[in-house]
């Protein structure tokens, strides 16, 4: 197999995903001494690639992991005429150190008496922001805007005649690339927690 290696600013090495369900990560390494690896290399020899790099002590090299890929959420707009995907977290976004996750957040009024979440990732939108390339299902979650409903899940999701109760969203993305997201009834003072991707 051929690699290219060209001298460049930055280097940026996919690694393959660290777990069944972990996303893929761009590894960027800046430095004195920096290439740019032809990323057609298999996962093994990309590996070996950056492992050489990273192990050179002279090359003053900085390592970087960033998000390869696009995570967000299919909404409804338009009254529930459309359906949208909301981009939560893009790529090339740079990972958070051990102890501080980058958050991102949404709000809103709740439509209906129950939320149902199709969290996905993908390798590109189109120029529409729709999902496009290679694809995954990262997560069907269900959530009660009604404190009154027990099971979400099995509770048929309705329109709602008036607005409903605020509600938050709030994103975490640590530094093995897991997205955790918080669900929150601001109205009625309750919250769900769920792991993405783990």
């Amino acid at each position: 197999m051929q690699h290219h290696i060209e001298r460049r600013r930055q280097f940026t090495q996919m690694l393959p995903n660290r777990g069944a369900h972990a996303p893929a990560n761009a590894v960027p390494y800046h430095g004195s001494a920096q290439y740019l690896a032809d990323r057609k290399a298999d996962s093994r020899s990309r590996v070996a690639i950056g492992l050489a790099i990273a192990a050179d002590t002279d090359a003053e090299l900085t390592l970087v992991d960033r998000y390869a890929r696009t995570f967000g959420v299919f909404r409804e707009a338009a009254a529930g005429r459309e359906i949208t995907f909301d981009a939560i977290f893009a790529p090339d976004t740079a990972l958070p150190g051990r102890d501080a996750p980058l958050t991102r957040t949404r709000a809103y009024r709740a439509a209906h008496n129950v939320g149902h979440y199709r969290f996905f990732e993908c390798s590109a939108l189109d120029a529409a922001g729709r999902p496009r390339g290679d694809m995954t299902l990262f997560g069907d979650v269900h959530f009660p805007f009604d404190a009154n409903v027990e099971a979400a899940a099995t509770t048929p999701v309705e329109r709602l005649a008036s607005d409903g109760p605020r509600i938050e969203e709030s994103y975490s993305l640590d530094e093995r690339g897991i997205v955790e997201v918080v669900i929150r009834n601001l109205d009625q003072g309750y919250e769900r927690s769920f792991k993405l991707g783990a």
